[in-house]
C-alpha cells in the first residue's frame, strides 16, 4: 500500500511539474505575439517605458487617443494603457502593474464617463478575460487579479486558467517554441483605433442609459487620484467625444459632469468635456457606434486634444 502511495505521489508530481513547465510556455508564448490582448502588458511587463503621458480607461481610451499624433504635436513620449469592457478596478489595476514596472509619467489622463464609476468583482471569461492570462506570473497583477475574482485555483493550479482557451494555449505553446508568429490587431503604443461604419440601429433601440454611481467605485477611483497626487501626478479628467443624440439618452448626465468636474478641482486638475459643443460629436460618419469613434475621427480628436494639452503646458517638452 505504502508502495502504490508513493508511486501514486510520484506520478502526481511529476505531472504536476510538467503541468507547470507547459502552463510557463504558454504564458511567455502569448507574451510574445503580437496580438493587441498580450501586447501591452508585455510591453508594461519590459520596464523599459519611460512615458511622459499616460492615457488610460475604458475603450474609448486605448481607440481615441492616438499616440503618434500626440507626441509629435507636444513633443512627448505617451503610452495607451486603456482596456477594453472593463471599469474602474480594472483599469486601475493595469495602470498599477505600469507603476511597479516603469517611470511614473509626468501626466496622467483619465478617459471617464458613465461606464467608469463601476465594479466588476469577476473578470473571468469576461470579453477578452484571456488579455489577464500571462499576467499571472506578475506579483502585482497576482494581488490584483486576487481582488477580481481570480481565486485559488486561478492563481496557483497551472492550466487551470486555459480551460475552454485551447486555441489561446495552443498559439501560446506554438509561439513559444518558435513554430509560429502571430500577429493580430498590432496596436501602436497601446493605441487601438476601432473600424465600422454607422450603422444606427442599436443606438435607436435604446431608451435610456443609467450612469454609473457605485459607491465603492467611486471611493476606489478617489482613492487612486489621492495616490497620484501623492506621487505629483498631474492629471486631466478627459470625456472623450460620444455621439451627442446617444449621449442626451444617459440618466443623470449633469450629475456625472459636475462630479468628474468637481473632483477635478478638489486636487487643482481639470475636466475637460469633449461631449459638449464640439460639433465631431453630431455627425455620424464620425463614429462605427454612438462611444467610438471612427480611426479617421479618433485622429482629428487626438490633434485637438493634443493643442489643449500643449496649451495647458502640465508636460513639459524633451530636450
Amino acid at each position: 500500500m505504502k508502495r502504490f502511495l508513493k508511486r501514486g505521489c510520484l506520478f502526481f508530481g511529476i505531472l504536476l511539474v510538467f503541468a507547470f513547465i507547459i502552463d510557463y510556455m504558454v504564458s511567455k508564448g502569448l507574451q510574445k505575439t503580437e496580438c493587441f490582448s498580450y501586447q501591452v502588458y508585455n510591453d508594461i511587463v519590459t520596464g523599459q517605458l519611460k512615458s511622459d503621458v499616460v492615457f488610460m480607461g475604458n475603450s474609448r481610451a486605448l481607440s481615441h487617443f492616438n499616440p503618434k499624433i500626440i507626441d509629435s504635436i507636444c513633443d512627448v513620449d505617451s503610452y495607451n494603457l486603456g482596456i477594453g469592457g472593463y471599469p474602474v478596478n480594472a483599469q486601475i489595476a493595469g495602470y498599477h502593474c505600469y507603476k511597479a514596472h516603469n517611470k511614473l509619467p509626468h501626466v496622467l489622463v483619465y478617459q471617464v464617463d458613465f461606464f467608469t464609476l463601476s465594479i466588476l468583482h469577476d473578470v473571468r471569461h469576461r470579453h477578452n478575460s484571456e488579455r489577464f492570462f500571462p499576467t499571472i506570473y506578475d506579483k502585482t497583477m497576482r494581488k490584483e487579479l486576487s481582488n477580481m475574482g481570480y481565486g485559488f485555483f486561478e492563481l496557483c493550479c497551472p492550466l487551470y486558467r486555459y480551460f475552454g482557451y485551447s486555441e489561446i494555449a495552443r498559439i501560446g505553446l506554438m509561439e513559444f517554441l518558435n513554430i509560429s508568429h502571430y500577429v493580430d490587431m498590432p496596436a501602436y503604443k497601446g493605441f487601438w483605433p476601432e473600424e465600422g461604419t454607422w450603422d444606427g440601429t442599436k443606438a435607436s433601440q435604446i431608451d435610456s442609459i443609467n450612469s454609473a454611481f457605485d459607491i465603492d467605485a467611486r471611493i476606489l477611483f478617489e482613492d487612486f487620484l489621492e495616490e497620484c497626487k501623492n506621487d505629483s501626478i498631474i492629471v486631466l479628467l478627459v470625456n472623450s467625444p460620444y455621439y451627442s443624440q446617444t449621449l442626451r439618452k444617459i440618466k443623470n448626465l449633469n450629475k456625472m459632469n459636475d462630479y468628474y468636474d468637481s473632483i477635478a478641482h478638489k486636487y487643482g486638475w481639470q475636466y475637460l468635456n469633449y461631449t459638449e459643443n464640439y460639433d465631431i460629436c453630431d455627425d455620424t460618419l464620425n463614429f462605427s457606434i454612438s462611444a467610438h469613434l471612427t480611426p479617421k475621427a479618433a485622429n482629428m480628436f487626438s490633434t485637438r486634444f493634443a493643442h489643449d494639452l500643449d496649451s495647458l503646458k502640465v508636460v513639459s517638452k524633451r530636450p
